[in-house]
């Protein structure tokens, strides 16, 4: 925080509230600081659009929406007339936690032509039973790889690894997507935090549901 202070940037941003303390801190300063959150592609267009005002960049910023929101329009385009797939997001696994309602990855599922199962659960990011899981059965499991390895350094035998894991659960074995092989290791810097890159991680979602599309 001091070193933030002794630097004084025009602006400081920040997701969300942050760490409250250290951002009061920041203020108190004299130094501008902006808060932003979005959880749906619409409202990282927005943000884009934010920082593009704030920064005197506003055609830029309007040029990479444009190019986002053509990408975006691609994709639908490619899954639009697809049976729609029932899908399960991992977010952690001890305890099991899925992408619900409001979350940004729910509208990523939903736009790339999949149903997620966890829907109606309490809250964005819900705990969710082992026995919900089993019982409605996705036909297509997503899990982030680990934040700690860089994901394009794994090796193949790693990302197997891993994804076997998941498979080797106790009570897995009974769920569609495992069965048939349909539970993919996503690039966790894309698809755990709506940025810029919101977009490629429809693509991801996207692909890994509907493959045939693509």
């Amino acid at each position: 925080t001091e070193r933030i202070i002794e630097l004084n940037p025009d602006i400081f941003f920040t997701y969300g509230n942050g760490d409250e303390k250290a951002v009061s801190i920041i203020e108190d300063s004299g130094i501008t600081v902006v808060r932003f959150e979005p959880e749906s592609i619409e409202e990282v267009f927005e943000t884009i659009n934010l920082f593009g005002e704030i920064t005197g960049e506003e055609m830029k910023a309007a040029e990479i929406v444009e190019e986002l929101s053509q990408k975006r329009d691609d994709i639908l385009e490619k899954v639009k007339d697809r049976e729609p797939i029932s899908v399960f997001y991992e977010i952690w696994d001890e305890p099991l936690m899925a992408a619900g309602l409001g979350s940004f990855m729910d509208e990523l599922i939903t736009l790339a032509g999949g149903v997620n199962i966890a829907r109606d659960a309490e809250g964005a990011y819900p705990i969710f039973s082992q026995e919900a899981l089993v019982e409605r059965n996705p036909e297509v499991y997503l899990v982030p790889a680990d934040h700690v390895i860089n994901f394009y350094n794994m090796t193949e035998d790693e990302k197997s690894q891993k994804i076997n894991e998941v498979k080797s659960r106790p009570g897995y074995s009974e769920i569609t997507a495992v069965k048939n092989n349909q539970v993919y290791l996503l690039e966790p810097n894309i698809v755990s935090r709506p940025s810029v890159r919101i977009v490629e991680g429809l693509e991801l979602v996207a692909r890994a549901i509907h493959p045939e599309a693509f």
